[in-house]
């Protein structure tokens, strides 16, 4: 019974896509050869791509990669699974315990993942023109839209922007989303070396409306749909945005034979503010929050952080950068908070080659004010590839003061002053791998101490000790009977005290399809299954009214994540690449087993479709 339901699921697919997409196929082929548009050889387009470093170096990128394209979240690049409140667009996190930083964006809370901030800015450089278009569909009005364009202007300057749009009408009740993300980017460099800048400006509108968790309504049964799920809010509603801009300006002389600067000075000013908007005009009749301190009638609480930065700094040969930088903080909330805070920092860069290992330092130390007793420091140690293996070293160790507004909260729901400490964490990882093998290993072992999270009762808590993790991550890829992939991923990651970080030991993702190339060429095509797996665990819950995880209050365990997803990518010449996706096969709209935050019910089986048309003048 069981594989004649699949066979008769597979079978509605390929009649979908025979049906909505023959006329598509024949009319980008036609398109391709008719319209005239000079697509050259792959090897003579040229892109290399930077990271927002000081004036990091560039690596070659391709655009036009089939492998992965059916992961179409703007998140979640690693395949790993991850927990979210359900459609495109609502809360998520990671299912990998990791350090906090609490910076001033933590208050934009589970939605940060969906933030495009400085750190990920990316800088090109083409030898043409390019314009990608990616667009994805899938059921519920569930749709995100990016354009992508990037080019040289003259011979040293390069500019790119990039406009996603992000939303979904939601599977249950009251969970529509609406996100906007726009960035653009700058790169120059003078033709004699000597002077170089970079600057972006990005901004983001996150928009979600917010329904408390859904569940099964005890007079209803059978098999449930988003009209039997009763829900704890009925018009509660998140709005985030934030913006940033920055210009990072350098000037150097005595110019050695590789073109470094033997002497240089560099200025950097960043201004950045975010802000978020809760509002709940009706009071939950099921007392979902117990008081309103400000409002009687409702709440609507509204909060931002402002912060200005300005650097001066020196650099010798390019590879040693030291700096001094003065912060200034700006924190509001509901006309009852407004502080102005400052703290001036020191720091230094280094980057270098040394028998055969790449070399990446930065340390960063505050000296005065508000945030005098933050410091990280990172080093990095990568190897070239040595009888086809190929390694790397990572140390991190950061002490963070908890943000402003972490410890104290002027809102409807939230009204509190409590004092944290500093917390710290240590991180050492070794990775080893080798290409002919396809194949990778990475150990890490991380130390929190004071390590900040929420209760239950969505109050920020330390945990007064230390808290170790250990995570062991494994990937191989195989090649069968030469048409046959396998891409394996599996993690292993050790707790030791996971009912403070509630998350699985282990995490698998596996992925077996078919590939070809057809039509002389014309035509590379992938068709194939991915499935996510982790064990049971304790997992967390969610508050709209702060957009934070927080601990849960029982005890028993959610079973985990079991998610089987067919998918169908084509790669049509060089310039379009389309997916076809039937997402949770396993599972039907609502199952219990399908939770991964506590009353958010994974969606079940649903189609998505994707375009993605890259464009080369």
């Amino acid at each position: 019974m069981f594989f004649m339901k699949f066979y008769n699921v597979i079978r509605y697919i390929f009649v979908i896509v025979q049906k909505h997409t023959l006329y598509l196929i024949i009319s980008i082929l036609l398109f391709e050869s008719g319209f005239g548009q000079d697509l050259k050889k792959e090897d003579t387009l040229n892109y290399f791509i930077a990271d927002y470093k000081l004036f990091s170096s560039f690596d070659s990128v391709v655009f036009s990669n089939l492998d992965g394209f059916q992961f179409y979240r703007p998140f979640g690049k690693r395949r790993l699974p991850i927990a979210d409140n359900g459609n495109l667009g609502l809360a998520v996190h990671s299912l990998l315990a990791q350090s906090q930083s609490w910076n001033h964006n933590h208050i934009i809370g589970a939605y940060q993942p969906f933030i495009l901030s400085g750190d990920s800015m990316k800088f090109f450089k083409a030898s043409n023109p390019l314009t990608i278009f990616n667009y994805a569909n899938g059921a519920e009005r569930e749709q995100f839209f990016t354009v992508f364009h990037t080019q040289n202007i003259g011979e040293g300057l390069n500019i790119s922007f990039r406009y996603d749009k992000i939303n979904s009408q939601g599977f249950f009740v009251r969970q529509q989303t609406n996100h906007s993300r726009f960035n653009s980017t700058y790169d120059l460099q003078s033709r004699n070396k000597r002077f170089q800048s970079r600057g972006f400006y990005t901004i983001n509108t996150i928009e979600a409306l917010e329904n408390g968790g859904v569940f099964i309504s005890d007079e209803e049964g059978g098999e449930s749909t988003a009209i039997l799920l009763a829900i704890n809010m009925f018009d509660a509603q998140n709005r985030s945005r934030s913006r940033e801009v920055e210009t990072l300006n350098s000037y150097g002389w005595g110019l050695n034979d590789r073109g470094e600067r033997m002497l240089s000075i560099f200025h950097r000013i960043n201004w950045t503010k975010s802000s978020r908007n809760f509002e709940n005009i009706t009071q939950s009749s099921n007392g979902y929050y117990s008081d309103f301190f400000i409002d009687t009638a409702a709440t609507f609480d509204t909060m931002s952080v402002l912060k200005f930065t300005n650097q001066i700094g020196v650099g010798i040969m390019d590879k040693l950068h030291a700096f001094y930088e003065f912060v200034d903080y700006n924190y509001f909330q509901n006309f009852i908070l407004n502080e102005d805070l400052f703290t001036d920092y020191i720091g230094f860069s280094y980057q270098d080659s040394l028998f055969d290992y790449q070399i990446n330092a930065a340390l960063r130390k505050g000296l005065s004010g508000y945030y005098k007793e933050h410091f990280n420091f990172d080093l990095g140690l990568n190897s070239s590839v040595f009888k086809g293996f190929q390694h790397s070293f990572n140390l991190s160790l950061i002490q963070a003061v908890p943000d402003y507004l972490l410890t104290r909260q002027r809102a409807n729901n939230y009204y509190y002053d409590i004092a944290l400490e500093n917390s710290t964490s240590l991180k050492v990882d070794f990775s080893l791998s080798k290409l002919e093998w396809n194949s990778r290993l990475s150990v890490s072992f991380e130390n929190y101490s004071n390590y900040i999270y929420y209760d239950s009762l969505v109050l920020p808590s330390q945990f007064e000790g230390e808290i170790q993790v250990i995570k062991i991550q494994a990937q191989k890829s195989f090649h069968f009977w030469r048409n046959i992939h396998s891409i394996n991923k599996l993690v292993y990651q050790f707790i030791s005290n996971d009912e403070i970080i509630p998350l699985p030991n282990w995490l698998a993702y596996h992925s077996l399809y078919y590939e070809n190339v057809l039509f002389k060429n014309s035509l590379n095509v992938q068709i194939g299954f991915d499935y996510s797996w982790t064990n049971s665990f304790q997992a967390y819950a969610y508050d709209p009214a702060m957009a934070q995880y927080h601990l849960r209050n029982g005890n028993e365990l959610l079973s985990g994540i079991n998610q089987l997803d067919f998918f169908l990518n084509l790669k049509i010449a060089k310039s379009a690449r389309l997916f076809f996706k039937y997402e949770n096969l396993l599972f039907p709209n609502y199952d219990p087993k399908s939770l991964r935050v506590e009353n958010y019910p994974t969606p079940g089986r649903a189609m998505k479709v994707g375009l993605s048309w890259r464009m080369v003048n």
